[in-house]
């Protein structure tokens, strides 16, 4: 049961990334908050559950390097979706004449 149960989040982690990847494109700073609120948190417990089943001989090694390879690309997404966010944002502050100031914030 704990098998299959691991099989299916890894499926269901796979397809929701998938879908995260298609949401990049269309609206980056929703895709972070996606990731944020659901599936960055519960990467690390899959993880765990994943040793777990792997110390018990449950789960082949290459699944829970899978599971790690899984979420450090989702990590890597979030960042390339963030660094395309405000570049975005910068963009078009610049295209619509806003300057910005030294401490990060848009001025007058």
């Amino acid at each position: 049961m704990l098998r299959l149960s691991i099989f299916i989040l890894s499926r269901v982690t796979v397809a929701t990334a998938d879908a995260v990847t298609l949401t990049l494109d269309r609206a980056p700073g929703y895709a972070v908050a996606a990731m944020d609120s659901g599936l960055l948190p519960k990467a690390p417990q899959a993880e765990e559950q994943l040793r777990t089943s792997y110390g018990t001989g449950q789960t082949p090694l290459t699944e829970v390097l899978q599971t790690q390879l899984r979420r450090l690309a989702l990590s890597q997404r979030r960042v390339d979706a963030l660094r395309d966010f405000h570049l975005a944002r910068v963009r078009y502050d610049a295209a619509i004449g806003r300057s910005f100031s030294a401490g990060g914030g848009a001025g007058k």
